[in-house]
């Protein structure tokens, strides 16, 4: 709710994600999931944005990515609900 209303985030099988506001795709890049660590790296496909490190805590349908300190994300803490289709509005 509020100023994150319609903002998203699609993790794909192939190790790709995209993300935007509602039906606005404002860009892209790859991930990567350590398993032993719980840990997610993800890089922008765009040049200027620096890459982001989160640990992960999943239980059921929510994910919350917490940032670490090796890119600067500490400060950044965010809780994402799976949906299983597209959000347009």
């Amino acid at each position: 709710p509020g100023r994150y209303k319609g903002v998203w985030i699609d993790f794909k099988d192939d190790h790709t994600y995209e993300y935007g506001t509602s039906a606005n795709l404002e860009g892209a890049g790859r991930y990567n999931y350590n398993f032993d660590r719980g840990e997610l790296l993800m890089v922008d496909n765009h040049a200027g944005r620096r890459p982001q490190e989160f640990n992960v805590k999943l239980q059921n349908d929510v994910m919350v990515l917490i940032g670490t300190q090796v890119y600067g994300d500490r400060n950044t803490q965010m809780k994402l609900d799976k949906v299983t289709e597209a959000i347009k509005q």
